[in-house]
């Protein structure tokens, strides 16, 4: 298939943030790669983090990377690949990978600027993955 799932639609953060594209893809090695396309229509700068969270289908955190994607300019664009190491013992079932962005230090998230799975808490679903029986 495509890079961009057909239905995954743009998705507007505050401050000048779109999503405009996000799908997991393979776990190998206990690593799942989670691919994002970015548009800043503000610049960015080393105080905004972007994370991505894998959770449980209890809602709970088992993997995480929170980046600093450093200073970008207005209208530039960004793809990137982000690997989050899995714990050994990650029980199988579905998990979910949210993407979104705050500001270092005080931990204020970008509020989601559109009704998506994960805007009350301010951050945006990239898509699902199951992890199978080993």
């Amino acid at each position: 298939g495509s890079l961009v799932e057909d239905d995954f639609r743009p998705v507007p953060f505050a401050g000048g943030v779109t999503l405009m594209g996000a799908r997991p893809a393979d776990v190998t090695d206990n690593r799942l790669a989670v691919w994002l396309w970015w548009r800043f229509d503000e610049p960015r700068n080393e105080n905004e983090i972007r994370f991505v969270h894998l959770l449980n289908a209890a809602g709970e955190l088992v993997a995480q990377v929170d980046t600093t994607l450093g200073e970008r300019e207005a209208g530039e664009q960004l793809a990137e690949i982000v690997e989050l190491a899995l714990p050994h013992d990650l029980p199988p079932g579905l998990y979910r990978a949210y993407a979104g962005w705050y500001t270092y230090p005080d931990g204020a998230r970008f509020p989601v600027l559109a009704d998506v799975p994960g805007s009350e808490s301010a951050y945006v679903l990239a898509g699902e993955i199951t992890i199978p029986a080993r």
